[in-house]
């Protein structure tokens, strides 16, 4: 074929070493050409016959009724920004709204549910990721659940330490503006840097046995907020969150227990559970 897309042999070429890593693979058929493509293809496509193309065809309009019903019900074209012009309140979203509207408005109508989205995205995600990370060093270590019982450790001294040891997003990524050497290797003007946050997070020249988690450690820290002036807008509300959350967890079930093996989201970008099953007791 003329055309062909990236498959292993490209990616050996272009990335040397992306077979190691256990999130990454090629064998979709996005990533295939010639007889493997073909073979995969086929099987698929006689699945996707007239007739069981159809036959879902009732559950998929109930749901698109139901998802049409709950838009309706909260009101199209921003069902939270109408109520909030309607009835400001002392937050956030009153505050973006309020500038939106105002004469010569520091902030779009396209920005503010650009960046309401987001808000939601990377709060939600990230401290899901970050309660779910810490619950799972607690299951495994119960003597951490003792000290933080006890109140011998504070919990934002733990939550510190989970940020460090097992941080929801594992890497961001920059542009430089202008070339120039950095820890020895010339990057171009324009070019992208992929930082490995958790890779930052485990350095030995920073951390002493930055494999173990320790709590109460003289060299605390991490980088998992980020740096600079893209430093996480919401670092001080996510420890505060996982502050409050990790006691009253071990308070509510003093015999918190794991309840089977926990699965992993697949991933490069966050780092949580799919499925961390526990016992209450």
């Amino acid at each position: 074929a003329e055309y062909q897309v990236d498959d292993a042999e490209s990616l050996d070429r272009a990335f040397p070493g992306w077979r190691d890593h256990p999130a990454l693979s090629a064998d979709g058929l996005l990533n295939l050409n010639g007889a493997d493509h073909s073979r995969l293809r086929g099987l698929q496509t006689r699945q996707f016959t007239h007739r069981r193309v159809q036959a879902p065809e009732p559950a998929i309009a109930r749901l698109t009724d139901s998802l049409l019903g709950t838009l309706a019900e909260g009101g199209a074209g921003g069902r939270l920004t109408a109520e909030r012009r309607a009835s400001p309140r002392d937050d956030l979203v009153s505050e973006l709204v309020a500038a939106a509207d105002s004469p010569g408005a520091r902030i779009s109508q396209l920005e503010l549910v650009e960046n309401l989205i987001l808000l939601l995205v990377a709060g939600f995600e990230t401290t899901t990721n970050l309660l779910g990370n810490g619950l799972q060093i607690i299951l495994s270590d119960p003597a951490v659940g003792i000290e933080l019982r006890a109140g011998s450790v504070p919990p934002a001294a733990f939550v510190e330490e989970v940020l460090r040891y097992d941080a929801p997003v594992q890497q961001t990524g920059r542009r430089r503006r202008g070339s120039g050497a950095l820890a020895g290797v010339e990057v171009g003007a324009g070019e992208q840097l992929v930082v490995m946050l958790g890779a930052a997070n485990r350095d030995p020249r920073r951390f002493a046995d930055p494999d173990a988690f320790r709590l109460g450690r003289a060299d605390a820290g991490s980088l998992s907020f980020g740096a600079g002036v893209h430093f996480c807008l919401g670092a001080a509300l996510a420890r505060l969150e996982g502050a409050a959350a990790f006691p009253r967890v071990l308070r509510r079930f003093p015999r918190l227990a794991a309840a089977g093996q926990p699965e992993r989201r697949a991933g490069l970008t966050f780092r949580g559970f799919e499925r961390l099953p526990v016992s209450l007791g």
